[in-house]
């Protein structure tokens, strides 16, 4: 039934989106361009189903791997802006942003550098 409901968009500069996830009562996903489009694809339909499945209680901030050696992503919560309000492509439940939480740096680990600097001079 989710292959039937749910369409993935997208490319490798512009980024990937489901649309549709609305019919399962759940928000979409997005993800920013530079990734594999394979890989973004597993990802995106990997996320989807964990939600319908599992129904996680999934919070902003949140971070997620779907295997020990997969990436990590940092989860971010937004209002659907891709579409207005009355078309039938908005998904009033929102859309997940997935971010790689490796290219983020923690504020711990910010915090470590400028430590770092300031021990130096």
């Amino acid at each position: 039934m989710y292959s039937h409901l749910v369409t993935l968009v997208g490319d490798e500069e512009d980024g990937y989106y489901s649309c549709g996830m609305q019919a399962f009562n759940l928000p979409d996903v997005v993800l920013d361009g530079g990734i594999d489009p394979e890989v973004a694809v597993d990802l995106l339909n990997d996320f989807n189903l964990h939600n319908i499945l599992e129904k996680p209680n999934l919070k902003d901030g949140d971070t997620i791997s779907f295997t020990e050696d997969a990436p990590v992503y940092l989860l971010s919560h937004y209002i659907d802006n891709r579409y207005e309000q009355e078309d039938p492509f908005y998904n009033p439940c929102g859309v997940w942003k997935l971010e790689s939480a490796s290219a983020k740096k923690s504020i711990f680990q910010k915090l470590g550098s400028v430590l770092k600097g300031w021990k130096n001079t």
